[in-house]
């Protein structure tokens, strides 16, 4: 493990890693935003043969430890040369928390398959397993909607039609009638909106406008009419799509909250599930301000809240 150590802090030109693909939602670019932080630190020049000679001399959890300090695009590349140079040894190690999915080792099939992924093929598998889920991603029939609503309600059409084209690639299903297929009446209408970009009714203004014009309208409702918009949602919209707005709104004015605000949620309700999603899907973005965020808000550390809940039965995914 000192080894190991040793050669994850070695390099003396370790950077915040930034995205350099094209998946990314333009909000978060706008300069009213403000610069995201990025929690990977990574070596400005990648070396995959290095990378690969040190897991190959190490065990599984090997593996995890130096893919989870990597971008996605890097996981990706380890993982398919691993199994390239030494397929047999690599596939019977990686069996029992990667191939094969049984009951016993869901939670780990389901990280472990995440974190070699990125940009819309990650946020494809985590809607996916979200609707296909026997109990939903949250251990309840009715929480895949918080999926739904941190995914979808927090990205840019561009993404999401990213989004569609990986769910019918790897799924050939097609992600509008999935998601639609699950909710009724004005909820529906709200995501057939953001996946279709319709318009409709009231509820187009949360989800079809582009999210600086919703911020804009948020503050301006704030700073002359000192009204608080999503206070006067309430009598309006029913409770869950009002919460979707919410979401947006809290989004647009705030991302960095609203992403720690879903971890606790999702702390809250022992979703593992959701937790490692968030952390997966922003760590390459702004999951360092995220962590900040929680900090101020709940007076403890991210890492410490997940691993009380991890320490259990998954105490080896703290690793993420």
């Amino acid at each position: 493990m000192h080894k190991l150590n040793t050669f994850l802090h070695s390099s003396k030109d370790l950077v915040p890693y930034r995205t350099k693909y094209e998946y990314y939602n333009d909000f978060e670019k706008n300069p009213s935003v403000g610069p995201s932080r990025p929690s990977l630190l990574v070596a400005s020049s990648y070396d995959l043969i290095c990378d690969t000679e040190t897991i190959n001399q190490g065990d599984f959890w090997t593996y995890v430890i130096v893919c989870v300090r990597r971008p996605g695009k890097y996981r990706n590349l380890v993982t398919e040369k691993l199994l390239k140079d030494n397929e047999v040894k690599w596939s019977k190690i990686m069996n029992n928390y990667m191939i094969e999915k049984t009951i016993f080792n869901d939670m780990y099939w389901f990280a472990f398959n995440a974190f070699k992924l990125s940009g819309p093929e990650l946020d494809a598998f985590i809607i996916y397993q979200a609707l296909n889920s026997t109990h939903g991603l949250l251990e309840r029939n009715s929480y895949y909607l918080d999926t739904l609503m941190e995914i979808l309600c927090t990205r840019s059409y561009r993404q999401i039609c990213e989004i569609k084209k990986m769910y019918l690639k790897y799924y050939n299903v097609n992600l509008t009638d999935s998601v639609c297929s699950k909710l009724k009446g004005s909820l529906k209408t709200f995501f057939f909106n953001i996946l279709t970009k319709n318009k409709d009714q009231f509820i187009e203004i949360f989800s079809r406008i582009n999210f600086v014009d919703i911020k804009d309208m948020i503050t301006y409702f704030q700073e002359v009419r000192n009204v608080d918009i999503t206070c006067r949602l309430k009598g309006i919209l029913a409770s869950k799509l009002r919460k979707c707005a919410n979401a947006i709104s809290e989004y647009c004015t705030n991302k960095e909250l609203f992403f720690a605000k879903c971890c606790k949620e999702y702390i809250r309700n022992s979703n593992i599930k959701g937790a490692i999603s968030i952390i997966l899907t922003r760590s390459e973005i702004d999951l360092s301000d995220i962590i900040e965020e929680y900090r101020l808000r709940y007076k403890i550390w991210l890492i410490d809240d997940i691993q009380k809940l991890c320490e259990t039965s998954y105490k080896p995914l703290c690793q993420l």
